[in-house]
C-alpha cells in the first residue's frame, strides 16, 4: 500500500515535472523566436542602410556627371554665343556645383565604407579631381583664344577638353562600378547570412503559425476596420475635390463681381477725361484714375495668387519716364495722406536714364506696396524716395530705396515678412491691418524683373525697402511721343476713326451697357443692346457684323448663347463674337475660344484695343 501511494506521488511528480518542462520550453521557443526576429530585423536594417548609403554614392556620382557636363558646355558653347563673359559666368557656377557635389559625395563615401575601400576610392577621387581641373584649364584657354580670334588655337584646346570631359566621365563610371560591386558583395554577405539562420526555419514557422491564428481570429475585424477607414479616405477626397472646385468658382465669382463694378468706374472716368474741364478737376481726374488702376492691379494679384506661385508672372514691356512714374505717385500720396506729421520726399538726383523700357504698372504696384507700408508704419517722421539708374551691358539697373524713420522690424523677424499671409508679428495685424501678401507678392514681381527686393531695418528707427530691377532703354522714338502725348489726359484717347459697324452687345449690368453704349458712338457704330444670351440669340441677324458678348449673364451666359449662335443658318452663324469679360483667371480666354468665339478683352476695357479689333471687322471698300 505504501509502495502504491509512493508510485502514485512519484508519476504526478513526474507530470509536475513535465509541465514545467514543457513552460520552459514555451519561454525557450518565444525567447528564442524574439531572439530571431530581432537578428532579421537588424540584419534587415543593416542591408536596407548600407544599400541606401551606397545608392546614394551612386547616383550622387551619376549626378556628377551630368554636372561635368555641364562645365564642359560653355566651352563648347562659345563658339557659337561668343559671349565670353556670360560663358565664363556660367562655367564658375558649374564648376562650383561640381565642387560642391564633389565634396558632398567624398564625405558620403567617408562615412559608407572601410578604409581599405577608402584607398581604392581615394584613387578615383583624385583622378577625376584631376581631369576636371585640366578640363577646365582647357575651358579657359579656349575663351582667351576665342578672345583673340584664334580659332585654330581655341580648336585645339576645344579637343582637349572634351577628351578630360571623357576622362573625367570615365574615372567616374569606374568607382561608381566600384561600388557597385561593393554593394553586390555586401549584398553576398548578408545572403549568406541568412541562410545560416535557416536552421530555425522551424521556431519561426511555430510563431508564424500563431501570429496566423490571432490574424484568423481577428481579421475579419481588421478587414471591417480597414473598410470604414477606406470609405473615410474616399469621401474626404471627394470633399477635397469638391472643395478645390468650390474655390476655383469662387475665385471665377469674385473676379466677376470686383471686376464688373471696377469696368463701370474706370471707363466712366476715361469717359469724363474727354468733356472739357479745368486744369485742376483733370488733375483729380488723372489721380482718381491711376489709384483705381493701382487697385485693380492689386485686386488681379490677390484673385491670382495662386497662379503667381505656380506660373509666375507675366511682365509687359511698356515705355515710361521713371521719373514721372515716381512723381505721379509722391503726388498721389502727398495729396491723399492726411498725417502731416510724415513728411514725403523724392531724390531722383542719380536718376542718369529715365526713359526706360519694362512694366511700369508691376513697378508702380511695388512701389505703392512699400509706399503704403512706409505710411501705416510711420507716425511722425519722413519717408524718402531715393532712385538711381546704372546703365550696364545687359540693361539699365534701376535701384529705389523707400526709407521711413517708422516702427522698424526686430531682427529675427526679417527673414520671414516676404513670406505669403505672414507679417512680423501677429500684434501688427491687430493694430494696422493688412492681408501679408504685399511683400511677398511684391519680392516675386522683382525678381521676375531680374532683380530683388530686400530690407534693412532697426526696431524703434525704422527701415529700408530696396528694389532693385533690371530695364531696358526706352525706344529711340519714346521721347518724340512722350513730348506730343504730354498732357493732363489720364486715360486713353477716346477719339477715333469712325467704323461704322451695325454691332450687338449682350451685356447684363445697366452702367457697363452705359458705358459701351457711348464708347461705340464715339466709334461711329450703331449699337443693339440685350440683357442676355437668350435675347442675344434671338435678335442677332445678319445685319449685324460683330457681336461683344459678356460671358456671365443671367438667362443664359455668354458661352452657351455662342454655341447656339454657332448652330444658326449662315451668314449668322459666321458673325465675328468678342469677349467682353469680367474673369481673369488663368484659363478664362481658352474657355471662351472653346466656347466658338473669336476674340477675348477682359474688363475694365481698354478701348484703344476694342477700336482696334473692330476695326478689322470693316469691309474692306473694292476699287
Amino acid at each position: 500500500m505504501k509502495q502504491s501511494t509512493l508510485a502514485t506521488k512519484k508519476q504526478k511528480l513526474r507530470w509536475h515535472h513535465v509541465y514545467y518542462v514543457l513552460a520552459l520550453i514555451d519561454i525557450i521557443t518565444i525567447v528564442a523566436a524574439l531572439s530571431l526576429t530581432q537578428v532579421l530585423m537588424s540584419t534587415y536594417e543593416s542591408s536596407v542602410n548600407d544599400n541606401k548609403k551606397m545608392s546614394l554614392s551612386v547616383n550622387e556620382f551619376v549626378k556628377l556627371g551630368y554636372i561635368a557636363q555641364a562645365v564642359n558646355e560653355p566651352g563648347n558653347r562659345i563658339f557659337e554665343s561668343r559671349d565670353i563673359n556670360a560663358e565664363s559666368q556660367a562655367l564658375k557656377q558649374n564648376l562650383t556645383w561640381f565642387n560642391t557635389a564633389f565634396k558632398h559625395a567624398k564625405a558620403n563615401l567617408n562615412s559608407s565604407f572601410t578604409t581599405e575601400q577608402l584607398v581604392e576610392l581615394e584613387h578615383y577621387l583624385e583622378e577625376i579631381n584631376s581631369n576636371m581641373n585640366a578640363m577646365v584649364s582647357h575651358t579657359y584657354d579656349i575663351f582667351d583664344a576665342i578672345s583673340k580670334n584664334e580659332n585654330v588655337r581655341a580648336g585645339g584646346h576645344m579637343s582637349q577638353m572634351d577628351a578630360e570631359l571623357y576622362a573625367t566621365t570615365h574615372a567616374i563610371g569606374e568607382i561608381t562600378q566600384y561600388i557597385t560591386e561593393i554593394q553586390n558583395q555586401h549584398f553576398q554577405r548578408q545572403l549568406l547570412r541568412a541562410k545560416q539562420m535557416k536552421q530555425y526555419e522551424s521556431v519561426i514557422s511555430v510563431v508564424v503559425l500563431v501570429i496566423i491564428s490571432i490574424v484568423t481570429l481577428f481579421g475579419h475585424r481588421l478587414g471591417k476596420k480597414l473598410k470604414d477607414n477606406e470609405d473615410k479616405i474616399t469621401q474626404s477626397l471627394a470633399e477635397a475635390k469638391q472643395a478645390a472646385l468650390a474655390k476655383e468658382q469662387f475665385l471665377a465669382n469674385m473676379s466677376h463681381e470686383i471686376r464688373t463694378p471696377m469696368n463701370a468706374s474706370l471707363s466712366l472716368l476715361k469717359m469724363i477725361d474727354n468733356q472739357d474741364m479745368s486744369r485742376k478737376d483733370k488733375q483729380y481726374l488723372r489721380l482718381a484714375l491711376s489709384s483705381s488702376e493701382n487697385l485693380l492691379m492689386i485686386i488681379n494679384d490677390i484673385l491670382n495668387l495662386s497662379k503667381i506661385e505656380s506660373t509666375g508672372i507675366t511682365l509687359e514691356q511698356i515705355n515710361f519716364d521713371i521719373t514721372e512714374l515716381i512723381n505721379a505717385q509722391v503726388e498721389i500720396y502727398q495729396a491723399s495722406n492726411g498725417n502731416e506729421a510724415v513728411n514725403l520726399t523724392f531724390d531722383g538726383s542719380g536718376i542718369s536714364q529715365s526713359k526706360l523700357k519694362g512694366d511700369s504698372h508691376r513697378l508702380t504696384q511695388v512701389l505703392n506696396n512699400l509706399l503704403n507700408n512706409a505710411f501705416k508704419f510711420t507716425q511722425a517722421g519722413s519717408i524718402s524716395i531715393i532712385a538711381t539708374t546704372q546703365t550696364l551691358q545687359e540693361g539699365v539697373k534701376l535701384t529705389i530705396d523707400i526709407q521711413d524713420t517708422g516702427i522698424g522690424i526686430a531682427q529675427d523677424k526679417l527673414d520671414s515678412i516676404f513670406d505669403p499671409f505672414l507679417q512680423a508679428d501677429a500684434s501688427t495685424t491687430r493694430h494696422y491691418g493688412g492681408t501679408g501678401l504685399g511683400l511677398s507678392i511684391s519680392k516675386k514681381i522683382c525678381e521676375k524683373m531680374a532683380g530683388d527686393l530686400s530690407v534693412k531695418s532697426e526696431e524703434g528707427h525704422g527701415s529700408t525697402f530696396t528694389i532693385s530691377v533690371l530695364m531696358e532703354i526706352a525706344d529711340q522714338a519714346f521721347d518724340t511721343r512722350q513730348e506730343q502725348s504730354h498732357n493732363d489726359k489720364p486715360a486713353e484717347n477716346l477719339t477715333f476713326e469712325p467704323l461704322n459697324l451695325h454691332l450687338l452687345v449682350a451685356e447684363d449690368n445697366r452702367i457697363n451697357q452705359v458705358v459701351i453704349k457711348d464708347a461705340l458712338k464715339k466709334m461711329g457704330c450703331t449699337v443693339d443692346l440685350v440683357s442676355n444670351g437668350e435675347e442675344a440669340v434671338k435678335q442677332i441677324s445678319s445685319c449685324h457684323q460683330g457681336v461683344l458678348m459678356d460671358c456671365m449673364m443671367p438667362v443664359k451666359d455668354g458661352y452657351q448663347a455662342t454655341k447656339e449662335i454657332r448652330e444658326l443658318a449662315a451668314p449668322v452663324k459666321d458673325i465675328h463674337i468678342i469677349a467682353l469679360t469680367a474673369n481673369s483667371l488663368e484659363g478664362d480666354k481658352e474657355k471662351c475660344l472653346a466656347a466658338g468665339m473669336d476674340d477675348y478683352l477682359t474688363k475694365p476695357i481698354n478701348f484703344n484695343a476694342l477700336h482696334n479689333k473692330l476695326a478689322n471687322l470693316v469691309p474692306v471698300e473694292s476699287e
